[in-house]
Order: structure tokens, then C-alpha cells, then sequence
């Protein structure tokens, strides 16, 4: 029996979009037998088949002795620029055993461990958005999911809110106010009615409103609309900065955001919204496993060959 523990460890505590990373890897052999260790690897979620790997050979003297523990590699890897926030990854290790009655290397196999992880990638600086979204029940469920998204983004959101009732006059002042303090603005269109005349689903009215605040003062304005909503009023007339998202599919929901904001983000920088038209007009818009964090992991595995 083959019996190893697989540690490594991240350089950062966390990264920022479109940067490089390294992780080292260790393993300690803990079974009484020879280990070499020839391909350590890591796949992050945003990957599709390939992954970053690293193949040994033997003449490097990759070589763990029973009961010891030694370096491995270390694994350099690049952070997209539309990727950030809680980012999953999953490891792999291949391995050979020497076999002593044999007098030859037992092949470990190719392991890719069910273990699923999670490094942070955290866009800088952090800038303060309005979020113009319904608080009612049923809109909670699709709000707080995309607000979690756009705070993964380098994002601190407020919204209104009156524990208590309060006038118009104060409200309107109230959120105003709240806006032009804002950096920019975030609009979530969620269903509110179904138009009598129309059959389509509108959404509720304060969104112009607040909209049009920050487009009057000329602040960087985002809009995702739920895609089964018919936009309306002065939203429908800012088409380049509207974008339908799909609220079935959160997967599909944070990646089309994922596109966005590094874009959206440069506009904040450089105060340049064509660019960020331009952008929005080339993309073309218009499971029960375990989850670990933090800078430095670990595996216990073990191999069994019949005699």
C-alpha cells in the first residue's frame, strides 16, 4: 500500500483580475515504500479542458522517501481579466510506487481529486455603487445573487431603505442624495406587472427615476434587465448600456456580468462611457462537493495494488 499526503500552498491570500499567481507544491510520503511524483496540476473553474501542470522526470531525483517529505514544484498561473470574486479549483497528482517484490514502479494512475476549493479574486480599488433594485420578496431571490456578484467586483452597494415610513419629498432627497454620492449606478430590472394591453412584463417605476438621476449628472450607468421584462421609459433609450440576463441560469448570469466589468470598472477610471459603449457592442449584448478555502491545502490519499 502507497500512502502520501499532497500539500501546496498559494503565494497571495487573494489576487486581483488579469494577474499572475504561483502555488507550491510538497508531498510526504507516509507508507514504508519509494513515491515519485511525476505531473502535479491545477484546474480552476473558469477553465474548460486545460489546466495548468507541471511533468516531472525522473532523472530530476523527484524521489520521496518512506516516512519524508520534500518540495515538489512550484506552478505558476494567470487570473483572467474577467474573472473575479470566490474562484473554485480542483488538483491533480500522478504517482509511482516502487514495488519492491517486483523490483519495478507501480503506476498510482492520474487523480484528480473531488475536493472542490476556492481562492479569492478581488478587483481594486473598491468603488461605491448605487444599486436601483426592488427589496420585495420575491425579487430578493435574483437581487442579493447579482449584488453578490457585483461586490465580488471591487463594488460596495447601498441602497435605500426607511424601517419606517417617510414622505415623498424625503425619499426622493434621500435617494438622490444617496446617488450623487454614488461612483456610479446599477440598475436590476426584475418583473413588477404584467401590462394588461401588452401581455409583457414591465418593471417597476422608481427605476427610471433613479436612471434618470444618474444620467442626467452624467454617471456610469449599468442595466441588467431580467430578459423576460419589456424595458420602457428613458431606459430604453440608453441601449447601450442595457443588458439582458437570463435568471435561470446563474452560471451563465455571472459570467455575462464577468464580461462586463472590467470594462464597466475602466470607465469609472478614465471617465471615458464610449469606451465602455464600444465594449457592450463587441461581446454583442443588447453540486454537493465539498468547498475548502484559503492560502494553503492539503490531500490524503492512498493506493492498494493486489499481489
Amino acid at each position: 500500500m502507497y500512502n502520501w499526503k499532497l500539500r501546496w500552498n498559494f503565494d497571495s491570500e487573494s489576487y486581483q483580475p488579469d494577474s499572475i499567481g504561483q502555488l507550491s507544491f510538497n508531498i510526504e510520503n507516509t507508507s514504508e515504500e519509494l513515491i515519485f511524483a511525476s505531473d502535479v496540476g491545477i484546474k480552476f473553474d473558469w477553465m474548460k479542458q486545460k489546466c495548468y501542470h507541471f511533468k516531472l522526470d525522473k532523472n530530476e531525483g523527484k524521489l520521496v522517501r518512506p516516512k519524508q517529505a520534500r518540495f515538489i514544484t512550484n506552478l505558476r498561473f494567470r487570473i483572467p481579466q474577467n474573472v473575479s470574486g470566490q474562484r473554485f479549483y480542483t488538483i491533480y497528482f500522478h504517482g509511482y510506487g516502487y514495488n519492491k517484490k517486483s523490483r519495478t514502479w507501480d503506476d498510482l494512475g492520474k487523480k484528480m481529486y473531488k475536493q472542490r476549493y476556492f481562492i479569492n479574486v478581488i478587483s481594486k480599488p473598491c468603488y461605491k455603487v448605487f444599486i436601483t433594485r426592488s427589496l420585495a420578496i420575491e425579487d430578493r431571490i435574483i437581487g442579493d445573487e447579482i449584488v453578490s456578484i457585483i461586490k465580488d467586483w471591487g463594488f460596495n452597494p447601498k441602497t435605500v431603505v426607511f424601517k419606517e415610513r417617510v414622505s415623498d419629498q424625503m425619499l426622493r432627497e434621500t435617494i438622490r442624495k444617496e446617488i450623487l454620492s454614488s461612483d456610479c449606478l446599477i440598475a436590476i430590472a426584475t418583473p413588477r406587472y404584467l401590462d394588461a394591453l401588452s401581455r409583457l412584463w414591465k418593471t417597476f417605476p422608481w427605476l427610471h427615476n433613479e436612471v434618470g438621476i444618474a444620467f442626467g449628472n452624467d454617471f456610469p450607468i449599468l442595466i441588467l434587465v431580467d430578459n423576460r421584462i419589456e424595458i420602457d421609459g428613458l431606459p430604453s433609450f440608453l441601449k447601450e448600456y442595457l443588458v439582458h440576463f437570463d435568471t435561470y441560469d446563474y452560471i451563465k448570469t455571472r459570467n455575462l456580468i464577468g464580461e462586463i466589468m472590467p470594462a464597466f470598472r475602466t470607465w469609472l477610471s478614465n471617465k471615458k462611457g464610449d469606451d465602455f459603449k464600444k465594449w457592450i457592442k463587441k461581446i454583442g449584448l443588447g453540486a454537493g462537493l465539498i468547498t475548502l478555502g484559503g492560502i494553503v491545502g492539503y490531500l490524503v490519499s492512498k493506493y492498494n495494488k493486489e499481489d
